[in-house]
């Protein structure tokens, strides 16, 4: 296959927003210094920081929130511990989760929306 035909299946539009963001991190770092064949290494080095820098945040705000799962999933199991005794506390289980939640609860909403109201 050539070239143009390999082109004409990639959708050049969704490629536009992470060039974007590639241009905004260039501009920001060589906005107070141009850049040349002599600072090139430099920019180069100031921009894998800061996108190593982006990287590590986004992995502690995942990792945050997989511990606050976890502890979520952990108070269920004390909580009903027959419920739960066949599954696990880890994210990776959360679709066991899920699938007790619509078993449990889907009834109880169906209740309630039969039920007639008081004028409130």
């Amino acid at each position: 296959m050539d070239t143009e035909a390999l082109l004409s299946l990639v959708d050049l539009g969704s490629l536009s927003a992470p060039f974007a963001e590639i241009d905004a991190l260039r501009d920001q770092v060589c906005a107070e210094r141009p850049l040349t064949i002599e600072t090139c290494g430099m920019r180069k080095q100031e921009v894998r920081e800061i996108v190593q820098g982006r990287v590590d945040a986004n992995e502690k705000k995942l990792r945050t929130i997989g511990e606050r799962i976890v502890n979520r999933m952990q108070s269920f199991h004390h909580a009903y511990p027959i419920d739960a005794q066949e599954m696990d506390a880890t994210v990776e289980a959360a679709s066991e989760y899920e699938a007790m939640l619509h078993t449990v609860f889907r009834p109880m909403i169906c209740l309630d929306l039969n039920r007639p109201s008081n004028g409130y």
